[in-house]
Formats: structure tokens, sequence, C-alpha cells
């Protein structure tokens, strides 16, 4: 070393034009500073060697103290890992056990539910057949008390009756058509035979003689239809005949039964024929006329169509 480079390495470098005093006291400034420097880095460096010597040590003492609480013989250990796997095997064959249980008790689970969704079926079979039951036994009680209380003489009356008031309800109907206003017909159930009654509107009741000739005619007329009127009804009948019965009626009682039939064949799409030897008859109405005459003892046909044939 010479002695400008070892006055560099501690100065630095040298300005020029400086004076001695200052040249020594700037030479001091900075190897202080640098020395500063040094000193700080170093002591900054120790501080982190403390701190890992000092986290060394506290690992060491729990080193330790752990070495001291797992101060095992090695064959001791061996045998308490012996002792650990015996008791996984144990545990796990206890557990494949148990996953055979659910496995059974999940079968069985859905037996039972299969057999509580039959059971509940049968629950609503068992309903309806007590239902069907209770009706077949009000039906049987029914007919029993039919049976006891009717023999086939009184069930055919029975019915018979039942079937007459519906046909006699219909019998005053037509007869309020037929202008009889004032009079009704009713029939008595209380003897073996069926018989027949004129009603007043004043309760009064009298025997079916009572009526004049005509009102007679008028009544069997009604009679005659309310039978029809359920004939035609439950029967395909486009056709009706009556022979004869107006010789008793006046020209009153004629128009009323001849506007009776007509609204009677209009309402049942149907044709009425009228069978009679009245030429008044035959001759005083509208509609057409089939007239039968025998010359010579050969029978002849003869249809007439009025000239005004009613709506």
């Amino acid at each position: 070393f010479t002695t400008d480079s070892i006055t560099n390495e501690i100065l630095g470098e040298i300005p020029k034009d400086i004076k001695i005093r200052d040249f020594f006291t700037l030479g001091i400034s900075n190897s202080l500073e640098k020395n500063k420097k040094e000193v700080e880095e170093t002591i900054s460096t120790i501080e982190e060697i403390e701190k890992e010597i000092n986290e060394f040590e506290k690992t060491l003492t729990i080193v330790e103290e752990k070495k001291e609480s797992l101060n095992i013989p090695v064959e001791d250990t061996k045998k308490e890992l012996e002792k650990v796997e015996e008791e996984k095997k144990s545990l796990d064959e206890k557990i494949r056990k148990i996953e055979n249980e659910i496995q059974e008790l999940n079968q069985l689970k859905g037996m039972i539910i299969e057999k509580i969704t039959n059971t509940k079926n049968l629950e609503n079979k068992l309903e309806n057949i007590e239902k069907e039951l209770k009706e077949l036994n009000k039906e049987f009680d029914i007919l029993k008390r039919l049976g006891n209380n009717f023999d086939t003489k009184g069930i055919i009356n029975f019915v018979i009756k039942i079937k007459m008031l519906e046909i006699i309800a219909n019998v005053n109907q037509y007869l309020s058509m037929l202008g009889i206003q004032d009079k009704k017909l009713s029939t008595n159930f209380d003897t073996d035979n069926l018989t027949f009654a004129v009603e007043y509107p004043d309760g009064t009741v009298k025997s079916i003689n009572s009526l004049s000739g005509g009102e007679s005619f008028l009544f069997s007329v009604a009679l005659a239809f309310a039978v029809a009127n359920d004939v035609v009804s439950n029967m395909k009948i486009k056709s009706i005949f009556i022979d004869e019965g107006f010789d008793t009626l006046d020209e009153n009682f004629n128009s009323r039964l001849f506007l009776f039939l007509e609204n009677f064949a209009k309402e049942r799409n149907l044709t009425i024929y009228i069978i009679t030897h009245k030429q008044e008859i035959a001759k005083n109405t509208n509609y057409p006329r089939i007239t039968i005459s025998k010359e010579k003892g050969i029978s002849k046909v003869k249809i007439e169509i009025p000239n005004i044939i009613p709506n």
C-alpha cells in the first residue's frame, strides 16, 4: 500500500484547492459517518441473531419437554401401535356390522311400508264393501218389509194404486181441458175392487152414475186418453182409433172434444182416427174423411179432403 492509497481509503478522494485544516476535518467526518453505518448494520444483525437464538431456545425447550413426556421405550411403543391397529380393525368390523344392520333395517322398513300401503288399500276396500253392505241391507230390509206386509196380490194392488194415482191426475187435467171445471174423478182403494167416484169442489163425493150422458162420455174419454198417454209415452205409437161413442153428445160437447183431440195429437205427433155412423159429425168437420159404402155387395172407399184444413 502507498501513502496515497491509505489516505484515499480513510479520507476518500481529496478535493483540490482545500486547506489542510479543512482537509483533516472532512476526512474525520467521512470516516465517522462510514463507521456509524457499519455499526448500525452490525447492531441490527446482532439483534436478528439474538431473536433467532431466543426462538431456537424456545423450540429446544419444547422439544425437551416433549421428549420427557414421550420418554417411552421402543418396544412399548410398538405394542401400543399394535393395540391401536387391533382396535382399528375391531372398529372397522363393528362399522361393517352396523352398515349391514342398517341395510337390513332399510329392507325391513321397505317391507313394512309396503305392508302398510297394502293394509290401507284393504281398509279402503273394506270401507267400500261396508258401504255396499249397508246399501244392500237397506234394500233387503225394504224387500223384507214388503214381503212381510204384502203378498203377491198386495204388491200388485200397491203398484196399481201408484200407477192409477198418476193416471187420475192426468184424467182431471184432461177434464179441465174438456171444459169440466167443477168435477174431478177420484178412486177408492179401500176395497178389493177398484171403484171410481165424482168429487166436487166442496169435498162432496158422489157416484159416477150421477153424471149426465155427455159428462159421462167426457169422463170416459179423459180416462181413456190418460191411459193412452202412458202407453204412447213408452211405446212408438203413431195412431189412435176412437170407435163410435158420439151419439149422446150435443154440439157443445162435440166442439170441446174435437179441440181436445186436436191438441192431444199435435203435442204427441200422432194421428187420431174417429169411426162413427153419425153423419152430422162426419159432414161438419174440416178434417179429411174416409167414407166406406157398399154398392151391389162391393165395399168402396172414398177419401175426401175438405177445402179448409185447420192449422
